[in-house]
């Protein structure tokens, strides 16, 4: 039975060995109008819904004490478009075979988000769910488990709520950015801004991620509150 390699490899081969390697060549076939055959939209939608109950389960696991809303927000930060493209691109050879499948071409974020789940959903298809399992857990270890949750605290986290009001419309992420930094090297003082719905606040700090959380919670004292779950 094939299965997923344990340790770290350099091609995509040693990431997981196709029984049939079709399924492969499907889920690396990105749409293009001049393809002549199958592209990989059919297991993108499977892989999908793969790598859903896949973070879901892992996330339940993990935080027993989280209530729905805030695994649906970690849930959402693990398998977004963003972080899908960011673990294509570590993936050990996905890249290069995307390339070689793809005449070399180049790629938006979103082709290489869809090109992952594609192989998520041919990995399930082919080795069946303990296969899409190690694979999961080969590209979402601790460290992304841990920082999904410090990204989704609300209850101390002004720059988590932004972001998880931001997911709960469906609307664009905030985007921080660094304005700059003042006072001596013992005692800086960190300059920030947050762009979210057309507008901008600032903040100040003494670490750059504190005048984040600033910027941030001037940000939610313009924003409608959220609204509250009927009984």
């Amino acid at each position: 039975m094939p299965s997923a390699a344990t340790a770290e490899a350099g091609t995509l081969a040693e990431v997981y060995a196709f029984a049939d390697p079709a399924r492969l060549a499907e889920a690396l076939a990105i749409p293009h109008p001049n393809r002549l055959g199958a592209d990989n939209q059919r297991l993108e939608f499977l892989g999908d819904a793969v790598l859903q109950i896949l973070a879901s389960e892992q996330l339940y696991a993990h935080y027993p004490a989280c209530d729905e809303g805030r695994l649906t927000a970690m849930r959402t930060q693990l398998v977004c478009g963003r972080a899908l493209a960011a673990r294509a691109e570590a993936l050990p050879g996905f890249v290069e075979a995307l390339a070689e499948a793809n005449l070399g071409r180049s790629w938006p974020q979103k082709a290489l988000a869809d090109a992952l789940e594609a192989y998520f959903g041919a990995v399930w298809c082919d080795g069946g769910l303990e296969a899409a399992r190690a694979l999961f857990a080969r590209l979402y270890g601790e460290e992304a488990l841990a920082s999904v949750s410090e990204a989704t605290d609300t209850t101390a986290n002004p720059k988590g709520e932004l972001i998880a009001y931001a997911q709960s419309r469906h609307l664009a992420l905030p985007r921080f950015a660094l304005i700059g930094r003042e006072g001596p090297g013992h005692a800086p003082t960190f300059h920030c801004k947050v762009r979210f719905c057309e507008q901008v606040t600032e903040g100040r700090g003494p670490t750059r991620k504190a005048a984040e959380a600033a910027a941030a919670q001037a940000m939610l004292e313009h924003l409608p509150p959220q609204p509250k779950k009927s009984l």
